[in-house]
Parts: structure tokens; C-alpha cells; sequence
């Protein structure tokens, strides 16, 4: 059933119920009224059930005969009225009447086959109920007095048995039919006006739920179920769209689950294709990072050789240095030793008395400059290129030397020449002292160019060790980035899983466009 069918079944339920109410209560009025009625025969019975009982215990006391007892209670019965014609009657068990106030000429006549308006037996219904544990109800149809209405009389008997008496007294009870019958009418006419207002209110309230719903309750049951289950691709039915109701509302929230999964499925493809991208990147990354490491430690182990290398040459460059010095020193002396030779030679060619000692010194003096040269020509073989100009000298000082040795043996056999000699001597021993001064030059500025590359390899060293340091740092760096880079891989690893569990998620969603 739809919802209005409903609402309007229970309009119906509540008219039933109100009707049922209705002659539910005028019945139990009715039943109410009845059990009054009954209540009043019994009470009235059994007074004059005591009123018997009274002159039957002065029969038994003497104070009365048996005989007169009788007649008075009998009388006193006859008066008895209550109502408007209310009254009692005696009857025996053998169906004869003993006392009827309002039939007397049928006193001590059997009535047995005597029949009600119904055509039933009417005195055996009294005697029966008589005979029944404190008495009992009886009901006849009689014809009312001073009228040719029949009406159902109810009667209740009590049976007296020391006289075989039937005490009975009964009531119509047509009027409790029509007040019956005027309270259902009056709780009819409520019953209608309560439903009549209350079918008004439902009426309202039932319009203003069909405009709350928009539409039938199951068609917004079903949408409801088959987006919760993920199917959006059917339109909710809205028969307004101007006022707010559950199907509008129901519509407006599948359009708008229907724009947030499709921008979330967007959003997932993009983040799964972002998160392959930056694994497939950062794997790459990772990759090139190691690669790189390992190189700055081939790069860092070669700066350590090339630094030893360096502070091999800055020592052997400041002992070349410090042999430069020494070299110097010779030469110095040497050129003051060719300093004392020119003098000699002029002494030599003032007074060739001393060509004697002279050839001696002489002699002394190119053995030493042979010596010398010899010295410098190994100082000038470990200076390698910078030292062929003085390895030169060295030979031409070594050379000059030698014709000097030979010379003074020469003076020793050419005595006779010894002018011409000494003269040539002189001039050769000047043009000496000039090149011992170019060499001492040269050698100086050999020690100043030593001492500089000393310095300069000191300073290389320095600066490679500094460049050694940041290497080292730059390789804990690039260690400590390759494992960041690892990090973010297993990141973005992550994230492609979660891309994943997302698209998962919402693909239980069916869109528009997917149907």
C-alpha cells in the first residue's frame, strides 16, 4: 500500500473506531441500565420475601394462626407498590395463582397452560426460576396496561417453600430499549462530529505530509535504497521543485553525491597517476642518488690520493727549495772565490815571481769549481725543466774548470808564456766571475721559485683538504638524501596504495554516465 492509501485506511480505522466506541458505550449504558433495572426486582423481592418470612415467624411463634398469617402477608403484599405500576404476585408450585392485585378473579386458578404474547409457557419461567439457589430472572413477553403494546417484561421470582409460595414482581423494559436506542443516536451524532474533526485534522495533516514528502513515501524508500547502495543513476521523481520536500531534498543530496563521487573519482585517477609518477620518479631518483654517492666516494678516495700526492710534492718542493739554498750559498761563495782568483791573477800579472803559488790556487780553484759544477749539475738534474738554464752553467763553469786545470799544468811546462797566459787567464777568470754572478742570480731566483711552489703546494694542499672535507660532507649529504629519496618512494608506494583502497571505495558507486 502507498502512503496515502494508508493515511486514508487510517481515516477509515479511526471512523470505524469511533463508530465501534460509540455503540459500545450505548450498549454498555444499556447493560448498566439493565443491571439496575434487575438489581431493583431482586432488592424489591427480597423485601418482600422478609416481609413474608416476618409473618411466617409469628405464625410459628402463636401469635398468629397459620391461616391468618397468610392472609395478612398476602395483604400486606397486595399493597406493595413501587413505580408506577409496579407490583408483587404469588403463585404455587402446582401453577396456581394465589395473589394477584391486579387479577383478582384469577385467584386459585391454575394457569399452567396460560401462554405470554410469544405464544411461550409464562408461569412454569417463574416457577423454574423460583426454584433456583435465592431466586432467579424470568423473561415474558406481556401486553403493557391501559395499552395494546407488547413489551418484554423480565420478572425475578424467590421461592418461599414452608407455604409453596413464589414471590414475583417484574418491570417492562422497553423504555431501557429506546433510551438505548436515543443514547446510540446521541453517541452516533458525537462519534460523527469527532470523526468529522477529526477526518479535518488528518485531511490537513495528511496534505501537509504529501507536501512534506513530495511524492509517495515508497518511490523516496526505494531511491533511498539504491543510493545506499550506490546506484545514482536513476532521477528521484519530484513533482515540485519550487517547495521544500523529502523528494527534493532527495534529489538535491543524489545530485550532489553524484558531483562529490564524480570528483572523487577524478581525484583519485589524478592521485593514482601522481603517486605512479612520483614512484616511478622517485625510484629513478633513488637510483641516480646511489649512483651518485658511490661516485662521491670514488671522487672522495682520488681527492685523498691526490692530497697525499700534493703533500709529497709540497715536501719535496720545500727540500728542493732548501737544496736551492744551499746552492745559492755555494755560488756565493763561489763567485767571491772567483772574486779572489781576479785579484790573484792581477797580483799573477803584477809579479810573475808567484806564478808558483798561483798555478797551486789555481789549481785548488778548479778543483773546487769542478766540484761545484759537478753539484750544481745534480742540483740542476733534480730541478728537471726549471734547471736546464743553470745544468748549462753548471757544464760551462765544469768546462772552464777543466781548461783551467789543464791551463795551470800548461803553466807548469810553458813557464816561458806565462804573460800571454796569465793574461788570458786574467781575462778568462773575469769573464768567470761575470758568469759566476749570473749563475748566483739564477740561482737565487731558482730558490725564490722553489719557495713559491712550496708555498703554493702547501696551500694546494690546504685547499684540497678543504675540497676533501666537502666532499665527504657532500656524501653524507647525498647518503642522507638517497635515504630520504627511499623514504618518499615507499611514501608515494603508500599512496598509490591508498589511491588504490580509494578508488575501491567509491567504485561501488554507479554514476549517471557509467549507466
Amino acid at each position: 500500500m502507498t502512503l496515502n492509501r494508508k493515511l486514508l485506511s487510517m481515516i477509515a480505522v479511526l471512523w470505524i473506531g469511533l463508530v465501534l466506541i460509540g455503540g459500545f458505550g450505548a450498549w454498555q449504558m444499556r447493560s448498566t441500565m439493565l443491571d439496575d433495572r434487575r438489581d431493583q426486582l431482586k432488592s424489591l423481592v427480597q423485601q418482600a420475601d422478609t416481609l413474608v418470612k416476618h409473618y411466617h415467624r409469628l405464625a410459628q411463634q402463636g401469635v398468629l394462626s397459620d391461616s391468618d398469617a397468610r392472609k395478612q402477608a398476602l395483604a400486606a403484599l397486595a399493597g406493595l407498590r413501587y413505580g408506577k405500576d409496579g407490583y408483587f404476585a404469588v403463585i404455587d408450585s402446582h401453577l396456581v395463582i394465589v395473589m394477584n392485585p391486579f387479577l383478582q378473579q384469577m385467584t386459585g386458578k391454575d394457569v399452567s397452560r396460560m401462554m405470554d404474547g410469544a405464544g411461550q409457557p409464562l408461569f412454569p419461567k417463574l416457577v423454574a426460576a423460583g426454584n433456583q439457589p435465592g431466586g432467579g430472572f424470568a423473561d415474558y413477553v406481556g401486553r403493557k396496561p391501559d395499552s395494546d403494546l407488547r413489551a418484554v417484561k423480565t420478572n425475578y421470582v424467590v421461592c418461599f417453600p414452608p407455604w409453596d409460595w413464589y414471590i414475583a414482581t417484574g418491570m417492562y423494559m422497553d423504555d431501557i430499549d429506546k433510551a438505548f436506542h436515543a443514547n446510540l443516536l446521541l453517541w452516533l451524532a458525537v462519534t460523527g462530529l469527532l470523526a468529522g474533526g477529526s477526518t479535518l485534522v488528518m485531511s490537513v495533516v495528511v496534505s501537509s505530509v504529501l507536501r512534506a514528502l513530495g511524492g509517495e513515501m515508497e518511490v523516496a524508500v526505494a531511491a533511498a535504497q539504491r543510493m545506499s547502495q550506490g546506484d545514482l543513476v536513476a532521477q528521484v521523481p519530484v513533482r515540485n521543485v519550487v517547495q521544500p520536500s523529502l523528494m527534493l531534498a532527495l534529489a538535491t543530496m543524489r545530485d550532489g553525491i553524484v558531483e562529490t563521487v564524480s570528483r572523487v573519482q577524478a581525484g583519485a585517477e589524478n592521485i593514482n597517476v601522481g603517486a605512479h609518477e612520483i614512484a616511478s620518479g622517485n625510484a629513478d631518483l633513488s637510483s641516480r642518488t646511489e649512483k651518485q654517492a658511490a661516485a662521491l666516494v670514488e671522487t672522495a678516495s682520488s681527492m685523498e690520493e691526490i692530497t697525499a700526492n700534493v703533500k709529497r710534492n709540497a715536501a719535496s718542493a720545500g727540500q728542493a727549495a732548501h737544496l736551492a739554498s744551499e746552492a745559492a750559498d755555494a755560488a756565493r761563495r763561489g763567485s767571491k772565490a772567483v772574486e779572489g782568483v781576479v785579484h790573484t791573477m792581477g797580483e799573477i800579472t803584477s809579479s810573475s815571481r808567484e806564478i808558483t803559488n798561483i798555478i797551486g790556487v789555481i789549481d785548488a780553484i778548479a778543483f773546487q769549481t769542478n766540484i761545484l759544477a759537478l753539484n750544481a749539475a745534480v742540483e740542476a738534474a733534480r730541478a728537471g725543466e726549471n734547471g736546464r738554464g743553470f745544468a748549462v752553467v753548471a757544464a760551462e763553469v765544469r768546462s772552464l774548470a777543466q781548461r783551467s786545470a789543464a791551463a795551470a799544468h800548461d803553466i807548469k811546462d810553458l813557464i816561458g808564456a806565462s804573460t800571454q797566459t796569465v793574461e788570458a787567464g786574467a781575462e778568462r777568470v773575469s769573464n768567470a766571475g761575470v758568469t759566476m754572478g749570473d749563475i748566483v742570480r739564477s740561482v737565487t731566483r731558482v730558490h725564490a721559485i722553489l719557495d713559491e711552489i712550496s708555498h703554493a703546494s702547501q696551500e694546494q694542499s690546504a685547499g684540497i683538504e678543504q675540497v676533501n672535507r666537502a666532499i665527504g660532507e657532500m656524501d653524507q649529504v647525498t647518503q642522507q638524501n638517497a635515504a630520504l629519496v627511499e623514504e618518499a618512494a615507499a611514501a608515494a608506494h603508500s599512496l598509490r596504495d591508498q589511491a588504490a583502497s580509494l578508488r575501491e571505495a567509491i567504485a561501488r558507486f554507479v554514476l549517471p554516465a557509467q549507466g
